[in-house]
C-alpha cells in the first residue's frame, strides 16, 4: 500500500477492515506495516517562556503483545496512529567492527542521552549478536527512570514479539525511539539506596496511570529470568 493510500486508510477508521487484516496475518504484520505512523517526533517541547509540554506515550506495541480482541485492537490502532506525524523508517545500519563490550557500553550512553541516530545502531548490531546482552541493557536502562513511563513494559513486550517473529526493523526501531524520545529523570532510582532497585521501595512508589500489579508482575518475571545487577529482590 502507498503512503497516500495508508494516510486515507487511518483517517478511514474502518475497523471492519483492520479485524480482516488480524484474522488474515501475523497482528505484529499490522504494526510493521504502518510504523511510520505510530512513532511521535517527539514527546516534550519547550517555548521561550518556559512553558512545558508533553505528549501521553503510545501504548500501541504493548497493547498488540498482550490483548488477541480483535475488537479492541482494531479501535486502538487507529486511536494510537498518527498519520499527521509520519515519520519515515530508515533502514538501520550495522556496527559489525565492534566488539559486544563496547556495543553495550556505547548503547547505555546513547540511551540515556536521548541520541536515536546512534542507539538504533549499537542497539540492532548487539541485538543481532547477542540477544541476551541486548536486553540485559535494555532492561537495566528501563528500570532506571520513572515507571509511569512504562519503559520497562516496552522492552518486555520486544522481547515477547521477538519470541514469535524474526527481527523486524520497524517495530524494532519504534521501541528504540520511545526508549530514547521520552524526557525521563532517574531521581526515584537516585534515592534508592546502593542504587539497587529494591521491590518493596518499588511497591511503594506512585505508578500513575500503569496498573500496578502488571508492573510488578513483569518486573519480577524479568529478574528472574536475566537477573539484573541492579535490582535486589
Amino acid at each position: 500500500m502507498k503512503k497516500n493510500e495508508k494516510v486515507l486508510f487511518l483517517r478511514e477508521k474502518n475497523t471492519e477492515k483492520v479485524k480482516e487484516i488480524l484474522k488474515e496475518k501475523n497482528k505484529f504484520s499490522l504494526l510493521s506495516e504502518y510504523g511510520e505512523f505510530l512513532d511521535r517526533r517527539t514527546y516534550f517541547k519547550i517555548n521561550i517562556f518556559g512553558d512545558i509540554k508533553t505528549k501521553e506515550y503510545n501504548p500501541i506495541i504493548p497493547m498488540f503483545v498482550f490483548c488477541d480482541d480483535k475488537e479492541k485492537l482494531s479501535e486502538k490502532f487507529f486511536k494510537y496512529s498518527f498519520p499527521e506525524e509520519r515519520h519515515l523508517i530508515r533502514k538501520i545500519n550495522r556496527a559489525s567492527n565492534l566488539k559486544v563490550d563496547v556495543l553495550k557500553e556505547n548503547l547505555m550512553k546513547t540511551l540515556v542521552s536521548g541520541n536515536i541516530n546512534f542507539s538504533k545502531i549499537f542497539a540492532k548490531e548487539l541485538y543481532l549478536r547477542n540477544k541476551k546482552d541486548f536486553f540485559e541493557i535494555l532492561y537495566t536502562f528501563s528500570m532506571m527512570g520513572n515507571p509511569k513511563y512504562i519503559k520497562l513494559i516496552y522492552v518486555y513486550s520486544l522481547e515477547k514479539i521477538s519470541e514469535e517473529i524474526n527481527y523486524d526493523e520497524n517495530i524494532f526501531y519504534l521501541v528504540i525511539s520511545y526508549l530514547t524520545k521520552i524526557k525521563d529523570e532517574f531521581s526515584i532510582y537516585q534515592e534508592i539506596r546502593s542504587k539497587n532497585i529494591l521491590l518493596n521501595e518499588l511497591e511503594e512508589k506512585n505508578i500513575d496511570n500503569v496498573d500496578k500489579k502488571i508492573y510488578l508482575k513483569i518486573f519480577n518475571e524479568v529478574n528472574k529470568k536475566h537477573k539484573l545487577k541492579n535490582v535486589k529482590i
